[in-house]
């Protein structure tokens, strides 16, 4: 298993107690670089990721800090030449070409062009496209618009509702809960926001609750095939909840975010955030 591109240690962690063997010559890079899409990840000249078990004699260690990543082509072929490991896993997305050039016995843990899924705006826009070809079978997400490309289309939904309605707006690419805007009006937000996208949504100011407060659901899904479609469905998921009762969106509790936002990492910080005692107890924390 190549994790030259991995920066998680519970994956390593996972495959050294599956028993399998982890590449750690530094030219493995060869196995993942070509793969990724470089420079969506890199910004300012720094580097888009960190080696899992960077210093601490993981896979990458003997890197020095300012060395420079070899071409990802010249990487790409070494990979292939080299057929050193069957499994490569990317934390970030692969390229269509690279992954064509793969032996039969060699897998990586993500089909090519994820991003259009894996992104709040293009998801959103996906499902919009679906919905005008299946009325009937998408009927379960809010109106959805870019931010930047469909402002027009904002402003005059806006019109439309007259300020009666709630809108979330959520980074494109952002996780954690982190700059997340609840408003009446986001016309009015949206031009004060960075320059990254959003995905501006139509609030559903009615959810399913638990014990009075909202709650969403992780199912974890493993796609094996997408032409046959091959879908494998773990038995066990997780639940995450708000720890403030919910109370419809109004103007005095848009930015309490541990009433309108499941995410845990905006949760933990609460005082009535309880921590589960037993990691492996079912239905604690």
């Amino acid at each position: 298993v190549n994790l030259s591109r991995c920066k998680y240690d519970i994956v390593r962690e996972c495959v050294e107690a599956l028993g399998w063997h982890v590449d750690r010559d530094v030219e493995g890079l060869s196995a993942f670089a070509s793969l990724v899409n470089v420079e969506k990840k890199e910004k300012d000249g720094a580097p888009a990721w960190t080696p899992a078990g960077a210093g601490t004699g993981g896979a990458s260690s003997s890197l020095a800090a300012n060395q420079q990543l070899p071409d990802p082509v010249q990487l790409l072929n070494a990979m292939v030449q080299s057929e050193r490991c069957q499994i490569v896993w990317s934390d970030v997305s692969v390229l269509t070409q690279s992954v064509s050039r793969l032996k039969c016995w060699q897998r990586v843990n993500h089909f090519p062009s994820m991003s259009l899924i894996c992104r709040k705006v293009q998801l959103g826009k996906q499902l919009t496209r679906m919905e005008s070809l299946f009325p009937d079978a998408y009927t379960f997400f809010p109106v959805s618009f870019s931010a930047r490309s469909d402002f027009n289309a904002v402003t005059q939904y806006c019109r439309l509702t007259k300020g009666k309605k709630t809108f979330i707006l959520k980074p494109n690419a952002g996780c954690q809960g982190t700059g997340i805007v609840l408003t009446k009006h986001p016309e009015r937000v949206i031009p004060s926001l960075p320059h990254d996208d959003y995905v501006c949504q139509l609030y559903i100011s009615r959810p399913l609750l638990i014990e009075r407060k909202k709650f969403d659901m992780r199912i974890y899904v493993l796609i094996l095939s997408v032409v046959p479609l091959k879908v494998l469905i773990y038995d066990d998921g997780l639940i995450r909840m708000c720890t403030k009762e919910y109370v419809r969106p109004k103007g005095s509790n848009l930015k309490h975010a541990t009433m309108h936002l499941t995410n845990y990492a905006v949760n933990k910080k609460s005082d009535a955030y309880t921590f589960g005692g037993d990691e492996g107890g079912a239905g604690q924390g």
